[in-house]
């Protein structure tokens, strides 16, 4: 079973890339992986429609579980940092940063209709992440430098 699905579209992260100043270049995710384990659910029980909120009554079924998730998701975000010195975007430094969910574990409540479904944790998950950073390269890249004699 693939996870490529899996990826979702934030409404917020616009709002946020466009209050980034002029210096930083657009971001890019690269490397998405879902790594070899899927979610694991244990200690599933149904929840009856008599104990559900008002708020989980539009589902039809509603489920309880326990989320394990040690599958090693990861992603890469990369951008430029602009120098503009001695003028506007003279060079620029590479910028990397990867990021490795390794694990992720919490009680999630699961909601499911023909045409719509929530999966949500009931409180605060435990996650650990692994974040490497990475600026420059092996040669900073410099852009349109003029050397003059």
């Amino acid at each position: 079973m693939t996870h490529e699905h899996c990826i979702t579209h934030s409404r917020t992260a616009p709002r946020l890339l466009q209050s980034r100043p002029g210096y930083v270049d657009e971001f890019e995710v690269e490397d998405v992986k879902f790594g070899p384990n899927p979610p694991l659910l244990k200690s599933a029980r149904w929840i009856p429609s008599s104990a559900m909120s008002e708020a989980d009554l539009e589902h039809d079924i509603g489920v309880d579980a326990k989320l394990l998730f040690q599958g090693g998701l990861s992603f890469a975000v990369t951008t430029k940092l602009w120098l503009n010195w001695p003028r506007d975007r003279y060079a620029f430094l590479p910028v990397r940063v990867e990021i490795r969910l390794t694990e992720l574990a919490g009680a999630v409540r699961m909601g499911v209709r023909r045409h719509r479904s929530f999966v949500s944790f009931m409180a605060e998950p435990f996650s650990q992440f692994e974040v490497e950073s990475t600026l420059g390269q092996s040669k900073t890249k410099l852009q349109a430098v003029k050397v003059e004699s």
